[in-house]
């Protein structure tokens, strides 16, 4: 196989497998830390990423680098983001099950000294993580500055129910000025991977 017919390959493995994702190739370059540009160049099989990105897009497709450059045709569509959704929603839900197994299990054997309802109020950052996790690995940036902010806001709510309120303030401030720093993070990598 020359190297013509690799590039032409590959092109149409990722435009293939990019459209049964739902991604735009916006969205696949910002999961790659590339830019649109050499997403576009790639499909059009000008050039094909190097072996360490080769084996990026394999894994975000579920499939072997060899199928992204081997000139069999796919044979199915994949459904690699609803997947992703319901992977997630499984997880944070179960944050919420094990809260409601510690819940129930509290009100049996009456012993807390603190009100039962807080168990699901402790799952809310803990749910946060948990989305953290699986929006750093298959989501772009936008939602992982989601999720982060997710759980500074559910961590100062905790603080604020387990501490004295009379220090809200004070949490709420810091919360605001990490939520602050969060968005800036994310504001100059998203400036820097648009170069």
């Amino acid at each position: 196989m020359d190297e013509q017919k690799i590039k032409s390959a590959f092109a149409q493995k990722l435009a293939h497998y990019r459209k049964s994702a739902g991604l735009t190739q916006s969205q696949l370059a910002e999961k790659l830390n590339y830019s649109d540009k050499a997403v576009s160049k790639w499909e059009r099989g000008e050039s094909v990423p190097d072996i360490f990105v080769l084996s990026q897009i394999a894994e975000l497709f579920s499939v072997r680098v060899d199928d992204l450059v081997n000139e069999k045709v796919p044979e199915r569509p994949i459904d690699i983001v609803r997947n992703h959704g319901l992977i997630t929603l499984i997880s944070v839900g179960l944050v919420f099950f094990v809260a409601a197994i510690v819940f129930a299990t509290l009100s049996v054997v009456n012993f807390a000294s603190f009100p039962l309802w807080y168990c699901f109020i402790y799952a809310l950052p803990v749910a946060s993580i948990v989305l953290i996790v699986f929006t750093a690995m298959w989501w772009g940036k936008a939602k992982l500055a989601f999720s982060i902010s997710a759980l500074l806001w559910t961590l100062l709510l905790c603080f604020v129910l387990t501490f004295d309120t009379m220090k809200a303030a004070t949490y709420a401030f810091s919360v605001l000025i990490m939520q602050i720093i969060v968005i800036l993070f994310f504001m100059i990598r998203f400036k820097r991977n648009k170069k």
